[in-house]
């Protein structure tokens, strides 16, 4: 007798290669121990196990495992009118996705060891006939989804199926293939791994329980666990353009916010609307979010536990030795934390168009909006954002301004680096402040914070030409903000110039 590697199966003669019924040809290598690799001698158990911790499964049909027998377990009783008596998937009348596979529990049963831990468990069995009335009591007792034959309603007997790649590869009815499908409420299934998972059994006498360790879900397609904090719709009323979103939540969230979307299969964004606390019922507390400027067509609502995001800095590209000719530079806002925080619309507004002006913003996602100004030549620019359908004015104390052109100034180095020294120079020929015996830094850190008191005096290095030196602060990310002036204190001097300088650090720095 010749035996074909440790997954094979006996060779000629005692298996016959031309054999034109191959389940049938392949199943007698299940009871005949001279048949060199044949199936299993004694019953005995495995345990499957598959780890579902990580993703959502609150909307799970079924959890199952599926592959070559003894796996297929579908034990149907259902109607095969007019259809093949096969109970393969893919080649039946009466399997779907609703009774197939051999199903997988999560509550303390069928082996399954903690209820409701995410490990979907199932303690099946291997026999030597295919049959097993102690895991399937109900007749016909398979293990394989084999079924006794009808032949009165002219309905053939199935037998346990290998495949046929089984039988042309070689492969041992000690060996099966398997892999985990989940079929969510909405009749969609899904499978992981990508590829068959195998096991072969090496002693075929052996009668110990096989004990799989739980294989991790990989496929990306079931997502992941909402968070534990994560709230609970209640519902949406619509008013006008005004929807009203109502959700509730532990009692020990004490922030939330409402995410937007249009399209879910786009994802939810944040546009800054927050919610308002409600009553406390039991452990539960109510939360009320406003939207307004709802969009008439269909949008999605999400509400989320957690403080409202940092905003990201105002600046703009390019934002050094910006020219003085026509230009274009791009400016990017971000509404949170700010009065503007909620609005579905922004404009810009300022002296390059007319402060009544408006000039429509992009969304671009998590807040922030852009738009591209077309500059005619000029020395400087100022601007301030506006939102929602009343215009309303971002409140900011002041407006955004930057300088064009490099206004005898130079800057070492750019970008500056916190922790780093950094010098500005000034060359004041030229300037208001050309004839000045002494020059201040009016200076301010991140978009005009913690302006210096008192202010940074110049050095006059040669003739025209002062100079400022300084470590950069390391608790500051964004810029260094500041304009020249004659006077050591805020009262009235020469200043130069009616717009601001500013030297952006890394990653918002952006030169021509």
């Amino acid at each position: 007798m010749t035996v074909r590697e440790y997954l094979g199966a006996a060779a000629h003669p005692l298996r016959n290669p031309s054999s034109t019924n191959e389940p049938s040809a392949h199943n007698q290598l299940f009871t005949d121990p001279q048949r060199g690799d044949a199936g299993v001698r004694v019953r005995r158990e495995i345990l499957f196990q598959l780890d579902l911790s990580l993703r959502k499964r609150d909307n799970l049909q079924r959890v199952m495992v599926m592959g070559s027998d003894p796996l297929r377990g579908f034990n149907s009783t259902g109607n095969n009118a007019g259809g093949t008596a096969s109970d393969y998937p893919g080649n039946s009348a009466y399997l779907n996705w609703e009774n197939a596979g051999i199903e997988l529990f999560d509550d303390g049963t069928h082996g399954d060891a903690v209820a409701d831990d995410g490990i979907y468990s199932r303690l099946w069995a291997f026999s030597t006939n295919g049959v097993d009335a102690a895991s399937e009591p109900g007749a016909p007792h398979s293990l394989v989804g084999g079924r006794e034959a009808d032949w009165i309603n002219n309905i053939p007997g199935t037998e346990p199926y290998q495949g046929t790649t089984y039988w042309f590869n070689g492969r041992s009815p000690r060996s099966f293939i398997y892999k985990f499908y989940v079929l969510t409420t909405g009749n969609n299934h899904y499978e992981s791994p990508a590829e068959n998972l195998s096991y072969y059994v090496v002693d075929p006498e052996e009668t110990e329980p096989i004990v799989l360790a739980p294989f991790l879900w990989d496929n990306e397609d079931l997502p992941p666990p909402p968070a534990e904090n994560a709230p609970d719709m209640l519902g949406v009323s619509l008013a006008g353009t005004t929807a009203t979103v109502l959700f509730d939540n532990l009692a020990t969230e004490a922030a939330h916010g409402i995410l937007i979307s249009t399209n879910p299969v786009s994802g939810f964004d944040n546009y800054g609307h927050r919610a308002t606390m409600g009553n406390l019922i039991g452990d539960r507390r109510t939360w009320t979010g406003v939207v307004a400027q709802a969009s008439p067509e269909k949008e999605f609502y999400a509400a989320y536990a957690g403080l409202e995001p940092a905003p990201t800095p105002t600046y703009w590209e390019p934002n050094a030795n910006i020219p003085t000719g026509a230009t274009t530079v791009r400016v990017y806002f971000c509404q949170f934390q700010s009065n503007l925080k909620g609005m579905r619309s922004m404009t810009l507004t300022g002296n390059f168009s007319g402060w009544n002006t408006g000039q429509p913003m992009t969304f671009i996602g998590n807040g922030t909006w852009m738009t591209d100004l077309s500059l005619a030549a000029g020395d400087g620019v100022k601007f301030k954002p506006r939102g929602g359908p009343t215009h309303e004015w971002y409140e900011t104390g002041g407006d955004f301004q930057f300088i064009r052109g490099s206004g005898g100034v130079t800057m070492d180095p750019m970008p500056p680096v916190p922790g780093e020294l950094f010098t500005i120079t000034l060359d004041a020929a030229g300037t208001p402040l050309a004839t000045a015996t002494s020059i201040y830094l009016h200076m301010g850190f991140d978009g005009w914070k913690d302006t210096q008191k008192p202010r940074p005096a110049m050095t006059n290095t040669t003739d025209s030409l002062w100079e400022y030196s300084f470590p950069v602060p390391t608790n500051y990310s964004v810029s260094i903000d500041w304009v020249f002036t004659s006077l050591p204190e805020l009262d009235n001097g020469v200043g130069y110039s009616d717009f601001n300088w500013h030297a952006f650090m890394a990653p918002y720095y952006n030169a021509p």
